[in-house]
């Protein structure tokens, strides 16, 4: 099964002020960081990276780098400019991960992968809702390359049925929105 990895960190950051938050320094290092290293370790056939601010790209050694413009805005955006990309080499299916989610392991991200099929797809869930990462196979690749707005794939995760979703705790699939999530 061919694998592409795809790291959305292409957001406005609008609940974090100013500055770019994937470049705030969490626990001694920019945040990005967590996110592009457990997606490195990860056995995938293809990395992908989707920013919108070019400074991020010296934090993404070994990943393609996708930019998007000035003005696509939203998670689907960022999402369709990834998959774009990744369906250039054929995939069998699709990982994504966001890059504002500092303790999501390597393991996670290979767990999700293993319980996707070739018919469903999967993610992790926190005890209440499934949520990135998430792996989806190639038959799910046009309805994500429909989608609009920043819900990005939510409504695909939410019909998820019980076998593909992966147990992860809160505590790693902590995202980072605001300043005080840092701390």
């Amino acid at each position: 099964m061919t694998v592409a990895a795809l790291l959305l960190a292409a957001g406005n950051s609008q609940r974090f002020g100013p500055d770019d938050k994937l470049l705030a320094h969490y626990q001694g290092r920019p945040l990005i960081t967590y996110a592009a290293a457990a997606v490195t370790a990860l056995a995938v056939d293809s990395r992908i990276a989707v920013i919108s601010n070019p400074d991020l790209a010296a934090h993404l050694a070994g990943f393609e780098i996708v930019q998007l413009r000035s003005g696509d805005d939203g998670l689907s955006a960022s999402l369709k400019a990834g998959l774009a990309r990744a369906r250039l080499t054929h995939p069998d299916c699709a990982l994504v991960a966001l890059a504002d989610m500092p303790h999501v392991s390597t393991e996670l991200m290979a767990q999700v992968i293993a319980a996707s099929t070739a018919n469903t797809p999967a993610a992790a869930n926190n005890g209440r809702r499934a949520m990135p990462p998430a792996c989806f196979p190639a038959c799910y690749f046009d309805q994500l390359a429909a989608l609009q707005g920043d819900k990005g794939a939510r409504e695909i995760l939410d019909t998820l049925p019980p076998e593909a979703h992966v147990l992860a705790s809160l505590d790693q699939l902590h995202d980072v929105d605001r300043p005080e999530d840092l701390s």
